[in-house]
């Protein structure tokens, strides 16, 4: 059998177990939401519009997805999937929930839930590429992934999904060290989901991903 220490120098498995850290830290700090997650939503409002959202992206994924924009709400306009956050990113991770017969609103809290964990991941990552150290790389996700700004946004799920932002800039970091086409691709699909997941962080990220392309281009002389 093999030890905790050569279980964390796999990489899945050490990933793994700092999600999970992670994931037990969003249990404790949005207790008790875990035990109402089948009804529980933050107000009236926003979490039953992202609760549809969700829904409506993969019911109409398998179902018309040359019309996903043809949303059944703002009769008679056309696209209303478009006239506001599409959340599309999300729905992905959450087609699985959807495919198992859990309920729109079930799933919200799920996906709600895992996006502090993920923020948090996505933070910690970074961190460690950039420091090497374990240690800052835990105090950046702690802080990242739970600052009081999201718990504000709760009933926003696109904004308490902000992994991707951190995740890219490692990717980029990463493509920066190693130039291939695995990396390449990772940068590619972070840029993706970064995009697919929030249109407000796609419309946010590019100007510092920008300018630290070009700090970059010159610490690496590509």
């Amino acid at each position: 059998m093999k030890s905790y220490s050569q279980l964390l120098e796999r990489p899945f498995p050490r990933e793994f177990l700092i999600f999970a850290a992670f994931a037990a830290l969003t249990v404790v700090m949005t207790w008790p939401w875990l035990v109402h997650i089948r009804d529980a939503v933050s107000d009236p409002g926003d979490p039953y519009i992202s609760a549809w959202t969700l829904w409506w992206d993969y019911h109409q994924t398998f179902h018309d997805p040359v019309n996903l924009f043809q949303a059944n709400t703002g009769f008679p306009y056309r696209y209303t999937l478009a006239f506001g956050e599409n959340a599309y990113g999300i729905a992905l991770l959450c087609f699985p929930l959807f495919a198992l017969g859990l309920r729109p609103l079930t799933v919200l809290g799920i996906a709600s839930l895992f996006g502090f964990a993920f923020s948090g991941y996505g933070a910690f990552r970074l961190a460690r590429t950039l420091t090497g150290s374990l240690a800052v790389a835990w105090i950046a996700g702690i802080a990242f992934g739970f600052v009081p700004y999201r718990f504000l946004r709760l009933s926003s799920i696109h904004y308490l999904f902000a992994a991707w932002i951190p995740i890219l800039f490692e990717a980029l970091i990463l493509f920066a060290r190693e130039r291939s086409w695995k990396r390449a691709l990772w940068l590619g699909a972070s840029f993706l989901m970064n995009g697919l997941t929030c249109l407000t962080w796609f419309l946010l990220t590019p100007i510092p991903l920008f300018l630290f392309t070009l700090v970059l281009l010159v610490r690496h002389r590509l």
